[in-house]
């Protein structure tokens, strides 16, 4: 008899919502359960009428939907889909329930906590895990990265839109692929989710930065849409500056950033959508700075990149939802950009 395999989703909002449709819409094998991760007023809403995605395939409905306020059981598959400035009070909370086995897959723009968790000796990027409290949580091996290529809003309703196709890039944090990642992998591409499974997913979230950092802030700053900046020349000369300030950074790192060509692409690909940062600042929610813009900022800094016109524009987005950043010297470096574990 095959064990049964447990996955939770940590976090409701538009992706988290997405991701959970799919799964359980999807003809997984029977041993499989997957669980949604809710509060509030969205898990009132999940429990009295399911859960709804409209994508490029059509309508999922899910009811009822497998939502609860916490993990209730041993989870084997958990992933955290939780904004970054979230992420280790939603952790904290799934511990009693994460195992020595548990695969944990935070799905977060930026530069993540993890990002120097393989080398000799492990540090956390301040602007994400000032007191290395996230670093000092799991061990390394348990983390499988994450870079997200799935667009979606989530309306008062409690509907979720999906504008582009489902992507995810997936790839450990340490150590060599493992026959659970491709199990992972398998899992995703059985629900509709296209799954690229990398060793170098390091090099894949400098790729995604370079988007997140060029439209992000701007989008927050202009109200602009991702297709309104791809199809504005003052919007995208400014975002095709920041994306050249990224690459070098980038390469200052040792990860390379295809060119013009592709981030334009994938702009267009994207479809015409609110970034998240837009989204959280028409509702006042607190904005992903410290890992979009904060933390390359700080690892510019410490390889001798300049980054004059990144750091002018994130500098801005204090008068956007003033007190809805965590740092109150957003675009300055930092004097220790990283701190260590010893």
């Amino acid at each position: 008899m095959t064990r049964p395999l447990s996955i939770a989703i940590h976090g409701a909002g538009a992706v988290g919502s997405a991701l959970a449709a799919r799964l359980m819409a999807a003809d997984l094998p029977p041993e499989v359960s997957v669980t949604l991760i809710a509060r509030g007023t969205r898990l009132g809403q999940l429990r009295k009428n399911g859960l709804s995605l409209t994508d490029l395939t059509g309508r999922i409905d899910v009811f009822p939907a497998a939502v609860a306020e916490r993990a209730i059981r041993p989870v084997d598959i958990l992933f955290l889909c939780v904004k970054g400035h979230a992420i280790a009070d939603a952790l904290t909370e799934d511990l009693p329930y994460v195992t020595a086995e548990t695969v944990v897959i935070p799905l977060v723009n930026g530069i993540p906590w993890w990002y120097f968790a393989d080398t000799a000796q492990p540090r956390a990027v301040s602007a994400v895990d000032p007191d290395g409290r996230l670093l000092s949580m799991l061990d390394s091996r348990q983390i499988l990265g994450c870079v997200v290529y799935m667009t979606a809003e989530l309306d008062a309703e409690g509907m979720v839109t999906a504008h582009s196709p489902h992507q995810l890039v997936i790839g450990p944090a340490t150590g060599p692929i493992t026959d659970t990642h491709k199990r992972v992998a398998t899992l995703l591409e059985c629900a509709g989710v296209k799954t690229t499974l990398t060793p170098t997913i390091r090099e894949t979230i400098w790729q995604k930065l370079t988007l997140n950092l060029a439209t992000n802030p701007l989008s927050a700053l202009t109200g602009a849409s991702v297709a309104q900046i791809s199809q504005d020349p003052a919007l995208m000369s400014v975002a095709r500056a920041i994306a050249d300030e990224v690459k070098a950074t980038a390469h200052a790192w040792g990860a390379e950033v295809p060119g013009y060509e592709e981030f334009r692409t994938r702009l267009r690909l994207a479809g015409d959508f609110p970034t998240s940062m837009l989204q959280d600042a028409r509702a006042g929610r607190p904005l992903e700075t410290g890992s979009i813009c904060q933390a390359p900022l700080d690892l510019a800094a410490e390889a001798g990149v300049a980054m004059p016109l990144t750091r002018n524009i994130v500098h801005l987005l204090r008068h956007v939802a003033p007190g809805c950043h965590s740092s109150q010297t957003l675009g300055e470096p930092h004097e220790r950009p990283l701190s260590r574990i010893a």
